[in-house]
């Protein structure tokens, strides 16, 4: 298989896709998918208090929950490509942001 690299100039409609989870109407990361069980955590006191999630860490809660209980949620951002700068250096393709303009 042969790979090409894309110019940013040559991409349309590029967007950003964000998948979370709705439990209860709080929203939380969902981590990892196993089983009929879905990961989640979120990094809100309030709302790691609320669903009764385990803190794990200073900021962060974590559980396993069943899927029926999560609505999964995508947010779709659309981005402009061309603020992307790409560099070669031999085998290697470094992609950054390039810098904002005040």
């Amino acid at each position: 298989m042969e790979l090409r690299v894309v110019e940013p100039s040559e991409l349309r409609d590029c967007v950003k896709i964000q998948v979370y989870g709705d439990i209860q109407g709080k929203k939380v990361e969902v981590l990892k998918e196993r089983n009929d069980e879905y990961q989640v955590s979120t990094g809100s006191l309030l709302v790691g208090e609320d669903l009764k999630l385990p803190r794990i860490d200073r900021d962060a809660w974590l559980r396993r929950v069943p899927k029926s209980d999560v609505k999964l949620i995508e947010d779709i951002i659309p981005f402009d490509p061309s603020i992307f700068k790409i560099r070669r250096d031999r085998d290697t393709i470094f992609i950054t942001l390039k810098r904002s303009m005040p």
